[in-house]
This record gives structure tokens, C-alpha cells and sequence, in this order.
């Protein structure tokens, strides 16, 4: 019977993206995450990079406006909305999108490890752009890759049966094909 070793199991299972949004939720590194799915840590890092979710996608609400400006703005009824007040109170989804001077506020922890706000305690009452790992997205997302990237090209038989090679039939429209 062989031992089982990092790096030997070369998908992800549900059970390991649950253990690690668990992981993520209770501020756990990723070298913890790690040994308890024996994976390397650099793997739980691309996976949660690779799946996280933006707020505004599940699993969570939009939470409001978070502009950087938000403290200070005097701005008023861009969104042409029955509003009453400043912009920054609104609370409709869009009214970010109208403002020139609109950036969104970022919070340090999304630039480096862990890159989600899973476990962060200041998450309820934060403005900032919010990212998120849900294992169940994560699990959905890696399935609907993996039926996509084997799926093949889509090629009629007469087109190949004219000597159209399958990489000249995806670099070129068929109408430029003679």
C-alpha cells in the first residue's frame, strides 16, 4: 500500500475547497490549510486566487457605496433615480457607475495572502470592495472548466473532410476560408 504524499492527488476535491474556505473563515494560514489537505501552500494560494468571488457575485450582498472619497462627497442625484440626498447614501448598485470621480476604496488585505475577506472580523461593517472564497462556487466554476477544456473544437465533418486543419478553422472566421 503506498503512503499518500503532497502534490500525489492532481484535482481538488469538494472536501478539500470546504476544508479550505473552513480554513479561510478561522484566519488560518495557508501552510496550515495546506497540511491538512496535503497540498503545498502555493496551490491553496493559486486556488483561492483563481475562484474568489467580487461582492456583488454570491455568496454575499452589495453592501453600499465604497468610494474613497465617501467621507467628504458633496455629490447629488447623478443617477437621475428619485433620490433625495448625497450619492454616497444611496443605496442603489449602480450609482458608483456614474460618478467621475468614483474609485473604489481597497483594503490591504486583498493584495497579498489571504486575498479574500473570509474570517476578516471587520467584514460586516466594511465599505470596501469585498472578495470572497466559497468552496461550492470554487467546486462549480473548476467543474464548468473542466467539461469546457475537453469539450474539442467545433468542427463540421466537411469542413475537415476539405483538408481545413483544426488550427486554421479556430484562428480564421469561416467565411475568410476559400
Amino acid at each position: 500500500m503506498t503512503d499518500i504524499s503532497k502534490g500525489n492527488r492532481k484535482h481538488m476535491t469538494l472536501s478539500d475547497r470546504i476544508i479550505i474556505e473552513q480554513g479561510l473563515n478561522q484566519q488560518m494560514t495557508f501552510k496550515s490549510i495546506a497540511a491538512s489537505i496535503e497540498k503545498d501552500p502555493s496551490t491553496i494560494s493559486k486556488e483561492i486566487r483563481r475562484y474568489l468571488l467580487w461582492s456583488g457575485e454570491d455568496p454575499v450582498p452589495y453592501k453600499g457605496n465604497d468610494c474613497v472619497h465617501y467621507k467628504t462627497c458633496t455629490i447629488d442625484m447623478l443617477c437621475m433615480w428619485d433620490c433625495s440626498g448625497y450619492c454616497k447614501d444611496c443605496n442603489r448598485k449602480g450609482c458608483n457607475y456614474y460618478c467621475h470621480l468614483f474609485e473604489s476604496a481597497s483594503c490591504g488585505r486583498l493584495d497579498s495572502a489571504p486575498y479574500v475577506c473570509n474570517g476578516c472580523p471587520a467584514v460586516s461593517s466594511c465599505h470596501k470592495t469585498h472578495r470572497f472564497y466559497s468552496a461550492e462556487k470554487a467546486q462549480q466554476r473548476y467543474s464548468e472548466l473542466l467539461v469546457s477544456s475537453r469539450s474539442g473544437i467545433n468542427i463540421s465533418p466537411e469542413d475537415l473532410c476539405k483538408g481545413v486543419s483544426p488550427f486554421t478553422f479556430v484562428k480564421e472566421p469561416p467565411l475568410l476560408r476559400t
